[in-house]
């Protein structure tokens, strides 16, 4: 059965082919606009992978659009109005529902259900879930990012810290050690330190400001959700919020947090992802990389390369060859040749990267982080970037003290619901 389907879509793509090439496309070969929000080393990574995909299929072109996040919004919305659309492209998470509501992006489920090639029980689960939305596959991961714990190694040592356990191997919810809230937060007390003895304290537990989107792996290990399941309600108001933000208000509170200085030496551990690993590099600090602590669960900002399919577009089926080209095995297990700390989507070529020798430090860490986290709802909304200023004030108030958790929280879920109800009805009327 399987052998057939897999017939009857190279079949398919050939019948496509030809019929374009009949109809006179021999010469002027089918061109796929692939959107992509990255630069920097990411532009090589998707030349290389266009110049790969033409070499097989000489009757097709990649056209490579880059721009912002934001930008590339933009550009995608209007070309799809225009009906001359971007037949492939990256979304940016908080953009996800609303390029599904506008109807843009394309459900792959059915080409997922007819492919027997393509089998999405090989990559890591949360960079398939975060490509969700209510039910339907959106987008296909292409490779990972994901927040994980930079600590200084000298200041653990000087004061005879052990450093936090480092698990290896172990499934969701189920590894052997682990890091609590209560010992990280012991930890940090123990980091921050008045160096200059002026009582005042000058180095610092944890880098974290109140930029809420750097603290939702805290609200994630709570098993907290900004939406909930249909994503027609905010739920910031739930009790495991609450806990999230009352425990990183307390953290605030006691002074062992700054808004910087871990590459300055004047902070001890920092949340971020492989992207700074660089940066960190070229500071000279005797750094390591360790997962987050767990709580209810494990938890962390885990998010994703995609590669959306253009509802609109004029070539499904050679738009289809392109993405399972793009997570297939050839190409997941070359992506690091372009940009060295990426992590694959696809647990085979990730492992083989994590265990050969040399590469950043801490790379194991970051696939371990992935493979623990159970995975938690998208913040996507497309009101969101409108509700950003309501949770931005709730999480200044509380960080700094001019608030209690429950109510800021209650008041930023009754104005985020008052928000999303407006566009509702405005999405209606239109």
């Amino acid at each position: 059965m399987k052998g057939a389907l897999k017939a009857w879509r190279a079949a398919l793509l050939f019948v496509a082919m030809a019929a374009f090439s009949a109809s006179g496309w021999a010469a002027e070969p089918i061109v796929l606009q692939w959107g992509v929000g990255q630069g920097g080393q990411f532009i090589e990574l998707y030349q290389k992978v266009a110049r790969m995909f033409e070499e097989r299929h000489p009757h097709v072109r990649i056209e490579i659009v880059q721009a912002g996040y934001d930008e590339l919004r933009e550009k995608v919305i209007v070309a799809h109005a225009a009906g001359d659309p971007i037949d492939l492209f990256e979304a940016h998470s908080s953009h996800l529902m609303e390029m599904v509501e506008r109807g843009i992006a394309r459900d792959l489920g059915p080409f997922l259900a007819a492919d027997p090639d393509v089998d999405l029980g090989g990559y890591i689960p949360v960079t398939v879930t975060g490509n969700q939305v209510n039910g339907r596959q959106v987008a296909l991961p292409v490779a990972a990012f994901v927040d994980v714990l930079y600590i200084n190694v000298e200041h653990f040592r000087t004061l005879g810290l052990a450093l936090p356990p480092q698990p290896h191997g172990c499934m969701p919810d189920s590894c052997p050690e682990e890091w609590t809230w209560q010992e990280f937060a012991d930890t940090l007390q123990r980091l921050t330190r008045d160096i200059d003895g002026d009582g005042v304290a000058d180095r610092f537990g944890l880098q974290l400001g109140d930029w809420w989107p750097r603290t939702t792996p805290f609200l994630f290990q709570a098993g907290a959700h900004f939406f909930d399941e249909t994503y027609s309600r905010a739920v910031l108001d739930s009790d495991e919020a609450v806990d999230a933000l009352t425990f990183l208000q307390d953290l605030s509170l006691r002074g062992f947090l700054s808004g910087g200085g871990f590459t300055g030496g004047t902070a001890s551990t920092y949340i971020s992802g492989p992207w700074d690993l660089v940066a960190l590099d070229a500071s000279g600090i005797d750094y390591d990389v360790v997962m987050l602590p767990r709580h209810r669960h494990h938890g962390t900002r885990a998010s994703n390369l995609p590669i959306h399919m253009s509802a609109i577009t004029p070539y499904p089926e050679v738009a289809w060859e392109f993405i399972k080209f793009v997570i297939s095995p050839e190409v997941q297990g070359r992506l690091t040749e372009s940009v060295e700390w990426l992590v694959s989507s696809y647990v085979p070529a990730a492992l083989e990267y994590v265990r050969a020798p040399g590469g950043p430090a801490g790379k194991h860490v970051f696939f371990e982080q992935m493979m623990v986290d159970p995975g938690h709802r998208v913040i996507t909304h497309p009101a969101l970037s409108q509700m950003d200023s309501i949770i931005q004030r709730a999480w200044s108030s509380i960080w700094r003290g001019e608030a209690a958790v429950r109510p800021a929280l209650e008041e930023a879920n009754r104005q985020m619901n008052a928000m999303m109800a407006s566009y509702a009805a405005s999405w209606e009327r239109e």
